[in-house]
């Protein structure tokens, strides 16, 4: 008798997303060691400001974010990577499935919120104001 395949991919869990403060803490930190990244501590802080409560996030290694839906992430499905490089003044937006249909986008500083807001929308389903809001950044 032969096993059974399984016919989906399976989700590994990786974690938990944190809570707001927490995530502008790191940032703030962050960017107190790493000037550079000055955009993506504004970017933050403005998904932030408007972000519904059903959208989480998480700060990762080297100065990137996790965007998700959900508290619980899982490996490469339904979350949202968002980088900046510095030396390119650039954002990386990649929107990533288990099924490896991914999505990703490039964008100057200045296109880096309405890009986010379009991954945003429509991958979670989630509606962000059309223009960025004006947040005070520490």
């Amino acid at each position: 008798m032969k096993g059974q395949r399984l016919s989906k991919k399976v989700r590994f869990r990786t974690g938990r997303t944190m809570a707001w403060p927490a995530v502008l803490d790191d940032f703030d930190y962050f960017i107190s060691v790493n000037p550079q990244y000055e955009p993506m501590r504004q970017l933050v802080y403005s998904l932030h400001a408007c972000a519904p409560s059903d959208l989480h996030a998480t700060q990762i290694m080297g100065g990137n974010l996790l965007v998700s839906p959900e508290e619980e992430l899982c490996r490469d499905d339904n979350v949202l990577l968002v980088s900046y490089k510095p030396q390119q003044r650039k954002f990386h937006f990649e929107h990533r499935m288990t099924s490896n249909n991914n999505d990703a986008k490039d964008a100057r500083i200045e296109d880096a919120w309405a890009t986010l807001r379009l991954f945003v929308g429509y991958k979670f389903g989630i509606r962000l104001p059309a223009s960025k809001p004006n947040t005070k950044v520490p």
